[in-house]
């Protein structure tokens, strides 16, 4: 078929329907909205969810402070919004994130402020017929 025929035959095509949010998409609207998270909190758990569920590169930090200083810089956010704010904590209470690592045998990276737990990975991925079923999965597992 000559080309200028298929262009004018796909042009009359009617589009399809975009395609609805994925699993994990949705559970991620939910999430934020259920803890009412930040916009800086919904970046910094995005984030987080890719360096962990993906292999993430390996970016040095000098200190501390300079930890904050990029992690700001990746959130979009100003240092102050994210530094000694609630945020962290209330993430890793929550289970979601894990304590910051600061391993005495190697330098800090980016990554050790980004890192999911696998709980919280598993209750993401996972597709839940409503908000209680999303909201006990990432419940604490209980422990006797």
């Amino acid at each position: 078929m000559p080309p200028t025929e298929l262009a004018a035959r796909l042009a009359a095509l009617e589009p399809s329907a975009p395609p609805g949010p994925s699993v994990l998409e949705s559970n991620f609207q939910t999430l934020a909205r259920l803890l009412n998270l930040t916009p800086a909190e919904r970046e910094w758990l995005l984030w987080a969810y890719g360096f962990t569920r993906f292999i993430p590169p390996t970016i040095a930090l000098r200190s501390e402070d300079h930890a904050w200083s990029v992690l700001a810089e990746v959130l979009a956010v100003a240092p102050d919004e994210i530094r000694g704010h609630m945020s962290p904590h209330r993430l890793h209470v929550l289970g979601i994130l894990e304590a910051p690592q600061l391993p005495a045998n190697r330098g800090l990276e980016l990554s050790d402020w980004l890192r999911c737990t696998p709980h919280f990975i598993d209750a993401v991925e996972a597709g839940h017929p409503s908000e209680a079923s999303l909201w006990s999965a990432l419940a604490p597992p209980v422990t006797s």
